[in-house]
């Protein structure tokens, strides 16, 4: 009896770790926002393809790790815009595969400004390998020789208003709020797509003809945690070299180098330094992007 309590308690613990931020974090989000936002996608006249790698607390085994590859470009009226949202998140004993497609639309509102809304759907996949968990009785099969995963579907909407030199937007990722249903043969589940709030805005302020400085600052909000804070500042000299720093509240400060090859390759790299309590134990964090551009009218 004790045993099956255990394993109840084990069960509710895993299939309840959406209580918190569900969602994999970057620290270059300034370079492909359209991973937080899908209303971005329309807004420059460029087709863009970023890949974004991410290798969590170096040194910790099965520490998160995060892949992803986004697609948008501009449309020929150019007033609207698609885009395409593909993501694996590690953490542990769970997965999450997903897959999301989406189309926006934008309003010009004055001269400089503008406003882009935006929807995109798609799929995921979430996954609990039972392989990966260790039980105080190892003879007992209960869970670790079980995989089990669910695929539900999941949606984000966004709002992004621009101009030449400013941006402001609004993103409401996991608006279908769909339940998990892992391991439900055994317990009930109460396990949800939390919904997100994320707010992002920055200005680009030109030095001079080759200087241009840009501060960003990214809110994330899930109930109930606190809410979490991204400020960043990126430098840029000659549209070519590209540096950066940040800090991310109750988390991690880090540092960002990247190099545009004739606006048409973009690399980039983020180190993060934790400062939690996990930093005696835990090495940096690396995450690598690259990015390629092209005009759209010139394919």
């Amino acid at each position: 009896m004790i045993k099956r309590i255990a394993h109840i308690v084990l069960l509710l613990m895993i299939t309840n770790i959406v209580v918190g931020q569900q969602l994999p974090q970057v620290t270059q989000y300034m370079f492909n926002a359209y991973s937080i936002n899908p209303a971005v996608a329309g807004t420059m006249d460029k087709v863009q393809i970023n890949s974004v790698n991410r290798y969590q607390w170096e040194g910790i085994v099965d520490a998160p790790r995060t892949y992803t590859l986004s697609f948008q470009s501009q449309l020929e009226n150019d007033r609207s815009g698609i885009g395409m949202y593909l993501y694996t998140d590690i953490v542990g004993p769970t997965r999450r595969i997903g897959i999301q497609g989406s189309y926006g639309y934008q309003f010009q509102l004055n001269e400089n400004l503008k406003l882009s809304m935006a929807l995109s759907a798609g799929i995921m996949q979430f996954a609990i390998d039972g392989h990966k968990i260790e039980l105080e009785d190892n003879n007992d099969l209960f869970i670790q020789s079980s995989l089990s995963s669910k695929v539900v579907f999941d949606g984000k909407f966004g709002l992004y208003l621009y101009s030449d030199k400013f941006y402001f937007g609004l993103s409401a990722p996991q608006i279908a709020h769909n339940k998990l249903k892992v391991y439900e043969d055994i317990v009930e589940s109460n396990s949800f797509l939390e919904n997100h709030v994320y707010m992002n805005t920055g200005y680009k302020i030109d030095i001079n003809s080759d200087i241009s400085i840009e501060p960003s600052v990214l809110v994330k909000y899930v109930s109930p945690v606190p809410v979490k804070v991204d400020a960043n500042v990126k430098l840029e000299y000659q549209k070519r070299l590209i540096f950066g720093g940040g800090w991310r509240s109750n988390d991690a400060i880090n540092i960002m180098l990247g190099y545009n090859w004739n606006d048409n390759i973009v690399f980039g790299y983020a180190h993060d330094f934790t400062m939690t309590d996990l930093q005696p134990y835990a090495g940096a964090t690396h995450e690598v992007l690259v990015g390629i551009r092209f005009d759209r009218k010139n394919r």
